[in-house]
């Protein structure tokens, strides 16, 4: 398992937009942020390892294809888990 800090900041900077129109799309920032968000909220009240896809999607309001798509695979190691996998 990677420790939580490091998976934290991972993740945060996997959710850095990539180009320019991801910069100024405004849904791209809105999920974004609502992810990390969720991820912090989540952190609160359960540790890093128990937190699972599902469970950042589900607290962020979004569909778990959002996080898929704000969080690609070659980024992070855990957006090519399994949803109910655990991070």
């Amino acid at each position: 398992m990677l420790e939580k800090g490091y998976a934290l900041a991972a993740m945060a900077g996997a959710f850095q937009p990539v180009n320019t129109a991801e910069n100024t799309d405004p849904r791209v920032l809105r999920s974004r942020q609502l992810l990390m968000e969720s991820l912090l909220r989540l952190l609160g009240r359960k540790e890093f390892d128990e937190i699972s896809i599902q469970e950042i999607a589900d607290e962020a309001t979004l569909n778990r294809a959002t996080f898929y798509l704000q969080l690609p695979r070659q980024e992070c190691p855990a957006a090519g888990r399994d949803s109910r996998s655990r991070l």
